[in-house]
C-alpha cells in the first residue's frame, strides 16, 4: 500500500491520540493495550487501501477504554464521540460507532454474516475485516488464555470456526490462515490459575506508577536547570 504524506500525518495524528487513549491501561496478559490497537491496525493495513479504515481499526477502542477496570476515561459517549468528529471527522466517528454496535461474540451472528456476505455493503465488510484483524490479534500471543473462563466462552474458541470461515468467504485468506493456526494451538494452552488475571478486559495502574514517574521526571528537570545555573555564575 502506497501511501501519501497526508495519508501518513492522518495516521501519526491516529497514533499520537492512541497513545493518550491508552495510557496506563494494559490487556489480560499485562501487554499495553497501545500495543494491541497498534498490531490490530497493522494487520488491517495488511488488507485493505483504505486508510479510513486503518485508522479505525487504530481507535477501535475509543468508545470502550472507560471500561477497563480503575480506568479515569469518561463514560459520555456523546464526549467521546464529539472528540473523534473534531480530530477525525464525521466518517471515522461514524465507522467507530458502527463497528462498537454490531454484533459479534456470538456464533449465530458469525453464521448470519456468512450467508449474506456475498451481498454485504462495502462498509460492512470494512468492519468485519476490522473485528477479524481484532481476533487474530487477540489470539497472537494466546492472550485470552490469560482471561477466566467465562471470558473464553465469548471468544473464539466458541466461534473460531465461524470466524476462520468468514474470513475466508470475504477473501482475506492471510486472517484465516493465521487464526486458525492459533485456535489450534491455543487449544493445548493451560495458563496457571496464578498468573490469570480476574478482570475482564485489562487493567490500569491505579495512580500510582505515573505520578512516581513525573516526580522523578521533576527532580531530573530542577537538577539540570540547577547544574545550568551553576554554570552561568
Amino acid at each position: 500500500m502506497d501511501l501519501s504524506q497526508e495519508d501518513l500525518s492522518r495516521l501519526r495524528s491516529a497514533f499520537d491520540f492512541c497513545q493518550l487513549l491508552a495510557d496506563g491501561i494494559y490487556r489480560a496478559q499485562g501487554i499495553p493495550l497501545l500495543n494491541h490497537l497498534v498490531r490490530t491496525a497493522s494487520i488491517v493495513l495488511n488488507q485493505t487501501n483504505s486508510v479510513d479504515v486503518v485508522i479505525t481499526a487504530l481507535l477501535h477502542a475509543a468508545f470502550v477504554v472507560d471500561k477497563f477496570d480503575h480506568s479515569t476515561r469518561t463514560p459520555d459517549l456523546e464526549i467521546k464521540r464529539k472528540d473523534i468528529r473534531r480530530l477525525f471527522g464525521n466518517e471515522i466517528e461514524h465507522l467507530l460507532l458502527a463497528y462498537e454496535k454490531m454484533a459479534w461474540y456470538q456464533k449465530k451472528a458469525l453464521q448470519h454474516y456468512l450467508e449474506v456476505h456475498s451481498s454485504l455493503a462495502q462498509e460492512m465488510k470494512n468492519l468485519l475485516l476490522i473485528r477479524l484483524a481484532n481476533e487474530l490479534e487477540d489470539h497472537l500471543d494466546f492472550a485470552m488464555a490469560y482471561t477466566p473462563p467465562s471470558r473464553e466462552a465469548r471468544r473464539s474458541l466458541a466461534y473460531g470456526a465461524e470466524c476462520v470461515s468468514l474470513a475466508r468467504a470475504l477473501g482475506y485468506g492471510v486472517i484465516a490462515d493465521n487464526l486458525n493456526a492459533i485456535l489450534t494451538e491455543q487449544q493445548a494452552v493451560k495458563i496457571p490459575d496464578q498468573l490469570r488475571t480476574t478482570c475482564s478486559q485489562g487493567y490500569q495502574f491505579n495512580q500510582s506508577l505515573w505520578p512516581m514517574s513525573l516526580l522523578r521526571r521533576g527532580r531530573n528537570e530542577l537538577a539540570l536547570l540547577a547544574r545550568k545555573y551553576r554554570g552561568r555564575r
